[in-house]
């Protein structure tokens, strides 16, 4: 049997402290601290950006109408709804004017213009660019000396055999002459447009070449050489009978030094070439007119002669 324990022996010294032990595991979390003091203002942001505009608000009620102005000095006096200016002259567009009434510009009369006195000057150029006026030569024949020689007046052309026209031989060169006056209501220094009525008499078909030679010179001026113009123009069978119109030249007469004014005149010889290659309409060509379209002013022109 296992006798009685002994007394306990008096403690040892302290030996040497053990290697830390594992990290043991984290304990819950503790009570929420009392809030601190707040912090200093932070400095100011930069502005954003601009908003669109809002709608436009309805409109306000209109105000009360003013009290009404003190009636003005002016010249002019009622009678009844018109207003009348006795005492002076009348300006519109001008500060001095000469006559009672004075108009510097344009006007519009909706209705009629009743003139009871004389028309004392006139010096108006419509600004209108469509008014043109014709000179008219007629057929006629005339057989100056030397060639070429002159075209011939027919009685039988049309489908009355009965018109009178000048004919043009598809033989030879035959010509007529013209001398025309521009006439005062003319726009000096534009173009003019010499041109024919030529009426086939026969279905045939062909090209006809025209020659045109002019000189233009004003009063006191000397005629300068002639200008030539070749233009060819294409006929068929449907021209027949037809009135045609042809320019010649196509593009007109531009007026040169010294040509372009009222009453200058323009000497013209008119040509079909039938001798020439290019002409292959193969019957002679019947002209009804010779004409020149120019630019009208739309009436004559006052003019005092030299």
């Amino acid at each position: 049997m296992n006798g009685t324990n002994g007394l306990n022996g008096a403690t040892g010294a302290t030996g040497p402290q053990g290697s830390q032990g594992l990290t043991g595991a984290t304990g819950p979390q503790g009570l929420t601290g009392a809030t601190g003091l707040q912090g200093p203002a932070g400095l100011n942001g930069t502005n954003g950006l601009t908003g669109l505009t809002g709608a436009t608000g309805p409109q306000g009620p209109a105000g009360r109408d003013g009290t009404n102005g003190v009636d003005g000095n002016g010249v002019f006096t009622l009678n009844g709804t018109s207003a009348v200016y006795t005492n002076g002259y009348v300006g519109i567009g001008t500060a001095n004017p000469t006559e009672q009434m004075h108009v510097v510009g344009n006007m519009i009369i909706a209705s009629n213009l009743t003139v009871l006195g004389s028309i004392v000057t006139h010096d108006v150029v419509s600004t209108a660019t469509n008014l043109w006026e014709d000179l008219h030569f007629t057929p006629q024949e005339l057989d100056p000396a030397g060639t070429p020689s002159a075209a011939s007046l027919s009685s039988s052309w049309g489908p009355n055999t009965n018109k009178m026209s000048i004919t043009f031989s598809a033989t030879g060169t035959q010509c007529m002459f013209a001398n025309a006056q521009m006439s005062h209501d003319y726009v000096t220094n534009t173009v003019i447009y010499p041109h024919i009525h030529v009426s086939p008499n026969t279905t045939a078909t062909g090209d006809v070449v025209f020659v045109t030679r002019y000189s233009w010179a004003n009063i006191g001026d000397v005629f300068p050489s002639e200008t030539v113009v070749t233009n060819v123009v294409t006929f068929t069978a449907g021209d027949k009978w037809k009135n045609r119109m042809v320019n010649l030249p196509p593009t007109g007469i531009t007026p040169g030094a010294g040509a372009g004014a009222v009453s200058s005149i323009l000497s013209i010889r008119f040509e079909r070439a039938g001798d020439n290659v290019l002409d292959t309409y193969p019957n002679s060509i019947d002209v009804l007119e010779y004409d020149i379209h120019y630019r009208s002013q739309g009436e004559p022109v006052q003019y005092t002669p030299n």
